[in-house]
């Protein structure tokens, strides 16, 4: 979240509480409180991706910025 809101220029983002996710229903809330914690060992073993940024502040950054120069 901090590198998100640094790559548009606010100091920190507005975060909807949980209490208010859990009020409201249906799959999209489901899916926003779900963890979504994944690797990409296994992904990395079995094809020849790499990152292009080094790290996910740059990656907001340019991605804020409107770059077509993300994933090339």
């Amino acid at each position: 979240m901090a590198a998100l809101a640094q790559s548009v220029g606010k100091r920190r983002l507005f975060r909807i509480p949980n209490g208010v996710i859990k009020m409201l229903s249906g799959v999209a809330v489901d899916l926003i409180m779900r963890s979504q914690r994944v690797s990409n060992r296994r992904f990395r073993e079995v094809t020849s991706w790499r990152p292009t940024v080094p790290n996910v502040q740059k990656g907001w950054t340019l991605i804020a910025q409107g770059s077509n120069n993300i994933g090339r």
